[in-house]
């Protein structure tokens, strides 16, 4: 009991720390259980009138971003949107908008980059050069991996993502080590005649990316619907009294499941009435 009592502290310890982290991130939209929604700048926090009309847009393999809606623009869930982009514009579907936005904002409680706006609706032609931007970064994948084989780096190319207005191309990728890609960056650049991003990303972020089946025959939870990644480590295994099998517990990107996070709280939560159950004979 005194074991379990340890283990359920240094968790708790482990998710308030990093509530902290994601909170301390400038310029980021988040929900805080005293504040309510809060908008972090460089100084202080300012609080976000509450009729504000928010919107999360989901884009390319389910990178989502909440952006609030300019005055005179209605929109609902599935429309095709034309957002505010770091240079340019971007097109995105809409996946929540109103009090569901601000419900998905208060379920992941932080990191959601600036708080962007939506500039208007898409038009036809518009969702038809997504399409062909879609088609052309399948060309764009296949010629990076020529230029990554000729500068023989090690690393692994994993998706490439076009921003609407070809103002952006981003490569997403994954290695060991940091690799010094100037050289292909170039190369690209020289092809392309735009902007050129590598984004270096996790194990888990690629399997996001590419999708696949879990053993329970559904489709990947951080592929549907999973947007953030919580930190799962070998104190969710103990706590639930789970029999350490690393070939069960791991998913297809090799790292343990993001389903042992989904019932911790009840486990943390619960009376333990059976004095007798011995966690360290389960492991």
């Amino acid at each position: 009991m005194q074991k379990m009592n340890e283990n359920k502290e240094n968790l708790e310890n482990s998710e308030q720390e990093s509530d902290k982290q994601l909170a301390n991130n400038n310029g980021c939209l988040y929900y805080d259980l005293h504040h309510g929604f809060a908008l972090k700048g460089t100084s202080e926090l300012e609080n976000i009138d509450p009729n504000i009309n928010l919107a999360l847009v989901r884009f390319k393999a389910n990178r989502y971003n909440f952006y609030c809606v300019q005055p005179g623009i209605e929109i609902k869930i599935d429309d095709y949107v034309i957002v505010e982009a770091e240079r340019g514009i971007d097109l995105g579907q809409v996946a929540a908008t109103g009090e569901l936005a601000f419900i998905k904002l208060q379920v992941r409680k932080s990191a959601c980059g600036e708080l962007k706006k939506i500039i208007r609706l898409a038009t036809q032609e518009e969702i038809e050069k997504l399409k062909e931007n879609r088609q052309k970064e399948d060309i764009a994948y296949n010629l990076a991996l020529e230029k990554i084989a000729k500068h023989n780096l090690p690393m692994k190319l994993v998706d490439v993502e076009y921003q609407l207005d070809v103002s952006r191309i981003t490569f997403y990728y994954t290695a060991d080590h940091r690799i010094d890609f100037r050289e292909l960056v170039k190369d690209l650049a020289h092809v392309y005649h735009t902007r050129i991003e590598m984004r270096q990303i996790g194990v888990r972020d690629e399997t996001k990316r590419i999708g696949g089946i879990g053993v329970c025959g559904r489709e990947l939870c951080c592929t549907t619907w999973l947007n953030n990644f919580e930190k799962v480590s070998a104190q969710h295994i103990v706590l639930q009294g789970l029999a350490n099998n690393p070939l069960k517990l791991a998913g297809q990107c090799s790292r343990l499941k993001c389903c042992l996070t989904f019932e911790i709280n009840n486990y943390l939560n619960s009376e333990i009435k059976d004095t007798d159950f011995n966690i360290e004979k389960t492991v």
